[in-house]
């Protein structure tokens, strides 16, 4: 995916998530259950955490090196839960503004990369014969989308 297609896409998909937490009360997007026993403000710090290792992944790239981030790991169950601890007592407007900042950090780091080193599935041979713009779709699309069902699921379960 070009640049300005990604762009637009990850903007798009944030403005779902959004969109989708624009009704819920702060209290209620404290309460656990959301996904497991996570609320809706650990989804959001998860999903901040998880893309701060792509901001990381993006200068690291840039800069000629191999990433040395979480992305990498194998398994994500202990780094999940690592970071759900430091969240727990992080106030949800810290949160929010760290969900929010993080994407503009993202965009910014995109922007240092060409179309061509987006698309280069052979240009990063560290992400296996894949392209940065697919690393890029998996953290900011996909990963955030699987929350946004979670979310969705929550409020149906709920009646809200």
């Amino acid at each position: 995916m070009r640049k300005t297609e990604l762009v637009k896409a990850i903007s798009e998909q944030r403005e779902k998530m959004l969109n989708e937490l624009e009704t819920i009360s702060n209290d209620r997007m404290l309460e656990p259950g959301a996904a497991g026993y996570w609320s809706v403000k650990d989804i959001l710090h998860h999903l901040t955490m998880w893309e701060a290792e792509l901001v990381k992944t993006l200068f690291q790239a840039h800069q000629g090196a191999q990433p040395v981030t979480e992305l990498f790991i194998e398994d994500c169950d202990p780094i999940n839960l690592k970071w759900f601890e430091s969240g727990k007592e992080r106030p949800l407007d810290r949160v929010m503004m760290d969900f929010n900042g993080v994407r503009l950090q993202t965009i910014r780091r995109l922007n240092d990369f060409s179309d061509a080193d987006l698309t280069n599935a052979q240009k990063f041979s560290w992400l296996g014969g894949h392209s940065l713009s697919w690393l890029v779709e998996g953290v900011c699309i996909e990963h955030e989308d699987s929350h946004v069902k979670d979310i969705q699921n929550w409020r149906t379960k709920n009646n809200f």
